[in-house]
C-alpha cells in the first residue's frame, strides 16, 4: 500500500531509477467531487511527494486528466520539486496529435534532475480507425435498437471511416452516454470490444488479456490506462542526453 511505503521499501523496489506515475483521476476528473486533497486516494500520491527527497529519483514522470494541473495537489508536488531542484516541464497531450483516432487529452509532468532538452517533435503513428477494428466483431457487442432508438441522442456514433473516436472510460460497456463511442457499420450499430481499446490505446502487438477475465473487467482495466504511444515519447524526451 502506498500510503503507508517507506523509504526502505522504495530503495528496495528499484524506484531509484525512475518514477512512472498515474495517480487515480477521481479526485480531479470533472466527473468526480473534485475534492483534491481532501479524497484518501490522493494519500498514496502525498505520501510520495513527501518521500522524493530520500530517494531523488534521476526523473519522474505523471499523467492524470488535465483538471490535475489546476489542482492543490499538483501545486504540492511541483513546489516539493522545485524545492529540490529538478528541472520540470508541464505538457497537455491528445493522441490525435499523433494522427491517433481517440481522444484522450491527458496531462502531464515531465522532471528530471538533469536539464530538459527541448521536446522531441510528435511524430505521427496511427492508422485509419477502420484498421484498429476487429475483423470478426463479436455479436454480442452489438447495441439493441430500441436502446438506440430511446438513448441515441446521447451516444456518440462513429463510422469506420470516421476521424476520431470519443475517450473511452472505465464505465464503457455498461454506461451508455458519455462513456465512448459506438460503432455504426453494416446496417448495425456496435460497441467497441476491450481488444479495440487496447489498440487505440497502442498496447504492443502481443499484449492481451487473460483469457478467463470477464468482459466487465477488461473493459475497466482498458478505460482507466493509458495511451502508450503517448508515454513512449514522453519517456524518450525524459530520457535524452
Amino acid at each position: 500500500n502506498l500510503a503507508g511505503i517507506t523509504t526502505a521499501e522504495l530503495h528496495r523496489s528499484g524506484a531509484g531509477a525512475g518514477w512512472l506515475m498515474s495517480p487515480p483521476c477521481q479526485p480531479f476528473t470533472q466527473k468526480g467531487e473534485q475534492r483534491d486533497l481532501d479524497d484518501p486516494r490522493t494519500v498514496p500520491l502525498l505520501r510520495l511527494i513527501r518521500l522524493l527527497h530520500e530517494v531523488m529519483p534521476p526523473f519522474l514522470l505523471l499523467e492524470n486528466v488535465p483538471p490535475f494541473g489546476a489542482s492543490e495537489t499538483r501545486d504540492r508536488l511541483v513546489r516539493k520539486l522545485t524545492s529540490l531542484e529538478y528541472h520540470l516541464r508541464e505538457v497537455e497531450i491528445c493522441p490525435t496529435e499523433l494522427g491517433i483516432p481517440n481522444l484522450r487529452r491527458r496531462y502531464y509532468l515531465v522532471a528530471r534532475r538533469t536539464p530538459l532538452p527541448e521536446p522531441p517533435p510528435l511524430v505521427p503513428v496511427g492508422r485509419p480507425l477502420a484498421d484498429y477494428l476487429d475483423p470478426s466483431p463479436d455479436p454480442a457487442l452489438i447495441v439493441d435498437r430500441d436502446v438506440v432508438r430511446r438513448r441515441g441522442r446521447g451516444m456518440d456514433f462513429v463510422t469506420p471511416e470516421s476521424p476520431r473516436t470519443a475517450c473511452f472510460g472505465s464505465s464503457y460497456g455498461r454506461a451508455e452516454k458519455r462513456a465512448g463511442s459506438v460503432l455504426s457499420a453494416d446496417g448495425v450499430v456496435r460497441r467497441f470490444s476491450p481488444e479495440e481499446m487496447l489498440r487505440l490505446l497502442h498496447f504492443p502487438v502481443g499484449v492481451s488479456f487473460p483469457p478467463d477475465l470477464p468482459v466487465r473487467a477488461r473493459y475497466k482495466l482498458a478505460g482507466n490506462s493509458v495511451n502508450v504511444a503517448v508515454l513512449r515519447h514522453l519517456v524518450d524526451w525524459a530520457l535524452m542526453q
